[in-house]
């Protein structure tokens, strides 16, 4: 005999959570759609604003002199690879804004011991749209085997550029000027190592930069190697 009072029961319960599967259902339905989304991105080319602390060009003479024993080291701008403006295609994952466009940097001398490679996120929440915000990156740079890292950041859609501490992210504020082989040199960062924390297993380590000079539309100006705190001034 079949229990009708149970049936509808049952088909009661079905009702009541009829709603609440619907709702579920829909959810799946709008997620899967929102992932098989495409947009169209567009990325810019690395800005020229970054230039000016990084001021290079091919066969650019980088001529240092140690101010204690009038060694010279020379050496040349090999080569820069510079990212040029792209767009890309890719999936709208859950109509999220976030967006990355990735570009670089990369400077090459005749002597191995100095480079630069930049690598940038060039907008880092872009919409749809070409973009002229937000952009900046980490620096490395290998100055006679003593690697630096920094920021350089753009912060807004000027073409004002901050420099930032890899470490702690604090703003690193430009010296007003400084005096070197009677040359003098306005807005001037210096970046350091404690060397105290540098690994002394070889040569090459402890005689390795742990201080570096950079000023705007100069580049490098000097640098400090380990040892006997060597300075070497460029010329």
């Amino acid at each position: 005999m079949i229990n009708v009072r149970k049936c509808k029961m049952h088909s009661s319960s079905f009702y009541y959570h009829k709603p609440v599967l619907l709702t579920l259902l829909l959810v799946v339905l709008l997620s899967f759609s929102a992932c098989n989304k495409t947009r169209t991105v567009y990325c810019p080319k690395m800005p020229d604003a970054f230039d000016e602390w990084l001021p290079y060009k091919v066969n650019d003479s980088l001529i240092f002199k140690n101010s204690k024993t009038s060694e010279v080291l020379r050496s040349a701008v090999m080569s820069i690879s510079k990212s040029a403006a792209y767009e890309r295609t890719e999936k709208n994952r859950f109509l999220s804004n976030k967006v990355s466009c990735v570009g670089s940097t990369y400077i090459e001398t005749h002597n191995r011991n100095f480079d630069i490679n930049f690598n940038a996120d060039l907008a880092r929440q872009i919409k749809n749209r070409a973009p002229n915000s937000a952009a900046g990156g980490e620096v490395m740079m290998n100055v006679n085997y003593g690697f630096f890292r920094f920021y350089l950041s753009k912060k807004d859609s000027s073409d004002n550029i901050v420099i930032s501490d890899y470490y702690t992210n604090e703003v690193i504020t430009p010296l007003s000027n400084i005096n070197l082989n009677n040359k003098l040199y306005n807005d001037v960062i210096v970046l350091q190592k404690d060397t105290t924390l540098l690994y002394d297993s070889s040569i090459v380590n402890k005689k390795s930069t742990w201080k570096m000079v950079l000023a705007k539309n100069y580049g490098l100006i000097a640098y400090y190697t380990r040892g006997q705190n060597q300075e070497w001034i460029r010329q």
